[in-house]
């Protein structure tokens, strides 16, 4: 119940089908409540024809002039039963009861009135009956006589089921519509989220730098803290790279001191003495040149918005880097699309081409090939190859997950591709190491959609 979305549709859809099935009970209830109001008005007028049609002859037998038409009256046990009686003493009754008379009530009602009630039939069925006590004037005097009218309540619950079958079909169809119309609904209030969540993947990318937009009050409030927070860290990015400038400085100058001073042991004879120290002096200078590097790139990813045309980038820096190596005859082949743009600072673009292409030409034999091609789900593939030597996958992963230097017989700090890794990181990119169609090292620098413009 995490996902907003999923809460809202199933509290809906249990409200709905609560509010539905409560419904259904009460449609249930008025309708077997008007079936048994209509039914009492049924045999009420029964009543009434009975009435009309009897006859008392001067012996005092009863007689009916005209039978009931129903069909039910005749067949027995047909569910439709009448009974004329004085007393307790049932004198006529229909053939469905087959000679057994139904219950008396034990008061009789009140003369003129009628009264409903509900009792066992001749098969213990449940009966409704509508019963009528009325005095009719004879010679002797007044007499009182008394009607029956009984149904089967079973009729009455195949009506009730008839209409659960009609009804039930329909509510499910109107649950269904209605559950769409929710779904519809609730993917339209939450439009503005979607909004939100676009607008900060812009920032994120550095498309843009705060979120905008028109987005309902009840939403603005958000947007404004996380535009201030965007803000904040912005501002917190400044100042972080500017602590890094001052404390790169402040270091380069101990950092210089100690250097001259390893010159002049050696200078002195003190090799002995002065390697160590010199050693360490070259891993000071790495860790501050790799920080620095972080930190500015760290300020770059956050803060660029503007695409930067890659093909100028890398051919330059190719150009550059072939000119410093003129001494050796090496091939670069440059296959990439002119009009590839990325939104990643062009220093940071020249110092990840920069690094790989310098750790192609200190391992190439005659060839090195920069290319790029545009991936599936819309991102760049960037790729740095060589034909030298290559790496073992067992290299490869000591590379990537250490960073350590496999050759230190070949010039360099050894910084190279981590700093190529960690910049790409910074710009949600990643580095791939692997084996070259030329027969060397491939080093791919994979950018996502969000980085391609």
């Amino acid at each position: 119940m995490m996902s907003l979305r999923r809460r809202l549709v199933v509290t809906a859809a249990g409200v709905l089908s609560a509010a539905f099935i409560l419904m259904g009970l009460a449609l249930v209830f008025a309708f077997d409540r008007a079936v048994r109001l209509h039914t009492y008005a049924e045999l009420e007028d029964r009543v009434d024809g009975l009435v009309r049609s009897l006859r008392i002859e001067n012996d005092g037998t009863f007689r009916l002039i005209r039978n009931p038409g129903d069909p039910r009256f005749e067949k027995v046990s047909g569910g439709l039963y009448w009974q004329i009686g004085s007393g307790s003493k049932a004198e006529l009754m229909s053939r469905s009861l087959a000679n057994t008379p139904l219950p008396w009530s034990e008061t009789p009602p009140r003369l003129g009135a009628r009264r409903s009630s509900v009792m066992q039939g001749p098969n213990r069925q449940e009966l409704l009956a509508y019963e009528s006590n009325l005095a009719f004037d004879q010679p002797s005097g007044q007499v009182e006589i008394r009607f029956m009218i009984a149904i089967d309540d079973a009729e009455l619950l195949e009506a009730r089921t008839g209409f659960l079958e009609a009804i039930i079909p329909s509510m499910l169809t109107i649950v269904l519509l209605l559950l769409a119309s929710l779904a519809a609904f609730i993917r339209y209030g939450l439009a503005p989220l979607n909004q939100l969540q676009s607008a900060l993947a812009d920032v994120r990318s550095g498309r843009k730098s705060s979120i905008s937009g028109e987005f309902p009050q009840e939403v603005m409030p958000l947007v404004d803290e996380a535009n201030a927070v965007i803000a904040a860290r912005a501002q917190d990015l400044i100042a972080a790279r500017a602590r890094a400038g001052d404390l790169a400085h402040a270091l380069k100058t101990p950092l210089a001191v100690l250097d001259v001073h390893v010159r002049k042991l050696r200078g002195n004879g003190q090799s002995a003495l002065a390697d160590p120290i010199a050693e360490e002096v070259t891993n000071m200078d790495r860790v501050v040149r790799r920080e620095l590097a972080r930190a500015r790139a760290n300020f770059h990813a956050a803060s660029h918005q503007q695409p930067t045309a890659a093909f100028p980038i890398i051919e330059r820096t190719c150009i550059a880097i072939s000119r410093l190596n003129n001494a050796r005859s090496i091939t670069l082949q440059l296959e990439l699309d002119r009009s590839i743009s990325l939104l990643v600072d062009e220093t940071d673009l020249m110092e990840m081409v920069g690094n790989l292409v310098e750790n192609a030409v200190k391992w190439a034999r005659k060839t090195i090939r920069v290319r790029g091609r545009l991936l599936d789900g819309g991102g760049l593939a960037l790729s740095v190859e060589d034909d030298g030597p290559g790496l073992s996958h067992e290299e490869i992963m000591a590379v990537q997950t250490r960073g350590v230097r496999l050759d230190q017989s070949v010039q360099g700090t050894g910084l190279g591709l981590g700093i190529v890794r960690d910049l790409c990181e910074l710009y949600g990119g990643e580095l791939i190491l692997g084996r070259s169609e030329l027969g060397g090292l491939a080093a791919t620098i994979q950018f996502s959609a969000n980085r391609t413009a």
